[in-house]
C-alpha cells in the first residue's frame, strides 16, 4: 500500500459506528478474516480494521506519508494475530508444554512463525514461541484446554489458571 492516498472509512465495530480517517499501510488475513492497518489521521496511531466490518470506504482526495520508521515486513513479525501492543511493551519469550495429541497438531499447523521446538517425546512437546502477550494469543492458549500448560512467563501461566480456575466454579 505504502505512500498513497488517504481514505475515509465508516467502520462498524461490534459496539457502535464510527467515521476515521487513515491513511491505509497494509492488509494483513487472520483466521480467514482481512484487515487493513491504517495510520489514523490527527492522532498518528496505528490501527487495524476488520475489512468485514468497513461499511464505507471513499477517497478523500489527500495524501499521506508512511511513518518513517514504519517496515511493513517486520510490523507484524511478534504479534499473534492483529494486535500489536502499544510502544513500551515488548515480544516475550512463551514457553508451552502441550499433551501429545496437540503436541502433533502444533508441529502440525505451527503457532507462530518464532515457534521453537525445545523438547519432543511420547510423552509431551515444548515450544518456545517469542511474541507480545495479547488478547488473540491468550484465546489461543484456551482453546488448547487442559492439553497445554504454560511453562513461562509466570505472568501469563497464573492468567491461563486463573482462567479455568473461573470456568471450572461457574
Amino acid at each position: 500500500m505504502g505512500s498513497g492516498n488517504k481514505a475515509r472509512e465508516k467502520t462498524k465495530s461490534f459496539l457502535k459506528t464510527t467515521r476515521r480517517t487513515i491513511g491505509p499501510l497494509l492488509l494483513r488475513e487472520f483466521r480467514g478474516r482481512w484487515y487493513v492497518l491504517g495510520q489514523m489521521q490527527g492522532s498518528g496511531r496505528l490501527a487495524c480494521f476488520g475489512l468485514d466490518r468497513i461499511q464505507a470506504l471513499a477517497p478523500t482526495g489527500r495524501t499521506f506519508t508512511p511513518p518513517t520508521d514504519f517496515d511493513a515486513a517486520t510490523y507484524f513479525a511478534h504479534c499473534f494475530g492483529i494486535t500489536r501492543p502499544a510502544d513500551g511493551h515488548e515480544p516475550q519469550q512463551v514457553l508451552l508444554r502441550f499433551e501429545p495429541v496437540q503436541g502433533r497438531y502444533a508441529l502440525s499447523y505451527p503457532l507462530h512463525s518464532s515457534q521453537q521446538v525445545v523438547l519432543h517425546t511420547e510423552d509431551e512437546l515444548r515450544l518456545r514461541l517469542t511474541v507480545y502477550d495479547t488478547h488473540e494469543l491468550r484465546m489461543e492458549l484456551l482453546s488448547y484446554g487442559p492439553e497445554v500448560e504454560v511453562l513461562a512467563p509466570a505472568e501469563l501461566r497464573e492468567w491461563l489458571r486463573q482462567s479455568h480456575s473461573l470456568a471450572m466454579s461457574i
